[in-house]
């Protein structure tokens, strides 16, 4: 998955919300410049001046679902999960692991409402 990987031009350094890329004004981890997928982000308030970014490797970040699928059963506080779960979510939202692991992978999506 993405929530690894490293790089970027400013790698290690975090993200600067909101930055202005594309002329708009981003909140979060974008993926729209990356023909992979992978989620970035600009280090400074404006990617259009400085070109300075890193590719996100935290989930730390409000992301909606992407349609990265669940897997069940996941592991999440040493409790597995068979399906989608609310709990320990500041909003209530159902999420999921993406993989069997969360303690370990820290890999997630919202499941779809």
């Amino acid at each position: 998955g993405c929530g690894s990987f490293l790089g970027g031009n400013a790698a290690g350094k975090s993200c600067a919300f909101p930055f202005l890329y594309n002329k708009q004004m981003h909140h979060t981890c974008t993926s729209n410049r990356e023909s992979s997928g992978h989620l970035w982000c600009s280090t400074t308030r404006n990617y259009e001046v400085d070109k300075k970014w890193t590719y996100c490797s935290t989930p730390d970040y409000d992301r909606p679902f992407h349609g990265k699928p669940c897997v069940f059963p996941f592991i999440d506080k040493k409790f597995k999960f068979h399906t989608c779960t609310n709990l320990a979510e500041a909003r209530g939202k159902f999420w999921c692991s993406s993989t069997d692991n969360y303690d370990r992978d820290h890999q997630w999506s919202y499941c779809p409402a």
